[in-house]
């Protein structure tokens, strides 16, 4: 049995449940998959359930948990056929948002790209896997924002966050390394840079499969399970 979350005291209440509640699932308090109840998060952390669900609202836009009608909210969880099918549509859609992009970028732009890059950087620094996913993320909503295409951005927003999240917790259980971030996001830039439409699309191609190669070729069919075995080895 898990022990006992901290008690949150100070305000606003909703934030700190929310970083507690992060903190809970990155080190594994929370298996992917596993119900999150408003009512026992609110005795535990001896907070109102109202500031529990304005937090939960927050792991849910970061991706960390999902929300299922009349049944309640859990962590994030994927199989392997759903990050298969997230990658294959995110690779389709991210290349034309590169194109679209390379179409619109500017100086101003690529230096927004670089400061993105900087924020990967320095998350790597830390060792936070947590915060390396959000800065990953936001520099590829980036260039999708620069596509100028609204819908595009929507559908990959959609499709990436839960992938983003879930991935970044897997990687958080094996300690993976996180150095390998820096380089890719760097080769993206150059490509922009270099204002060659088939480079952009060939880094954009090859930029998303390694990151998930070790998940996927896993004997493991459900990813719920290798949490839970990585978890019991500690």
């Amino acid at each position: 049995m898990r022990g006992k979350l901290f008690s949150i005291k100070n305000s606003p209440l909703s934030e700190q449940a929310y970083k507690t509640l992060l903190d809970a699932i990155f080190n594994g308090s929370f298996f992917p998959g596993e119900p999150l109840r408003e009512l026992h998060l609110a005795q535990e952390l001896e907070i109102s359930q109202t500031s529990v669900r304005e937090a939960l609202t927050k792991l849910e836009h970061v991706g960390l948990v999902v929300r299922v009608p009349n049944k309640g909210t859990f962590v994030t969880e994927l199989s392997k056929k759903e990050i298969e099918e997230r990658i294959t549509l995110r690779g389709t859609l991210e290349e034309i948002a590169g194109v679209e992009a390379l179409k619109r970028i500017t100086p101003a732009a690529l230096a927004d790209l670089n400061l993105k890059l900087g924020n990967i950087i320095r998350a790597v620094s830390i060792n936070s896997y947590f915060e390396v996913a959000q800065a990953d993320l936001e520099f590829h909503r980036l260039i999708w924002k620069i596509s100028g295409n609204k819908t595009l951005y929507e559908m990959l927003d959609q499709l990436t966050v839960p992938l983003f999240a879930f991935i970044s917790i897997l990687r958080r259980f094996e300690k993976e390394s996180l150095d390998g971030a820096i380089e890719s996001h760097r080769e993206i830039i150059e490509a922009f840079g270099s204002g060659v439409d088939g480079r952009v699309r060939e880094v954009i191609r090859q930029h998303s499969s390694p990151i998930y190669i070790n998940f996927l070729n896993s004997e493991t069919e459900n990813l719920q399970a290798l949490a839970r075995k990585t978890l019991l080895r500690k």
